[in-house]
């Protein structure tokens, strides 16, 4: 995770390739709305879900943008690529954050399920009901808290 000021943040994130069906899951957000597009490695990844803190109004949420790349889209060399997010406001408390993972399924058909259900329990913490589509799931995800308390 890298805080950053510009409308273009970035990080680092290594990958291997003794490893199969791999998969990279990266996230931007920042107090003015998700990132609104990220790359690896250069390449565009696809994005499986953006909420944007103006079209909220659940509390104390702000914008986050989900976005990954399977392995046919991945550097066929292991080491260490950038990942970046572009937001359209620059914000001194933009994130950037990334993860790879093996052993997932390559088809995305009907396979990719993004939610932004979500409500406040308290001005802490957060809720969100998970059901699964299928068996053997992966569950990846993000959250973005702001406080406007100095």
């Amino acid at each position: 995770m890298v805080p950053s000021t510009a409308t273009a943040p970035s990080a680092n994130l290594q990958i291997s390739t003794t490893v199969t069906d791999r998969m990279v899951v990266a996230y931007g957000g920042s107090l003015s709305g998700g990132a609104s597009a990220m790359t690896y490695n250069g390449v565009s990844m696809v994005q499986a879900v953006l909420e944007d803190s103006s079209a909220s109004t659940s509390g104390n949420l702000a914008g986050i943008g989900l976005y990954y790349l399977l392995d046919a889209d991945l550097p066929t060399t292991g080491g260490t690529y950038a990942v970046a997010a572009t937001f359209a406001v620059a914000d001194s408390h933009a994130m950037v954050g990334a993860v790879a993972i093996s052993g997932v399924g390559q088809s995305t058909s009907g396979h990719v399920i993004a939610s932004t259900a979500y409500h406040n329990t308290s001005a802490t913490s957060i809720a969100v009901t998970i059901t699964p589509l299928e068996a053997n799931s992966w569950f990846i995800n993000t959250a973005y808290a702001v406080t406007t308390s100095t």
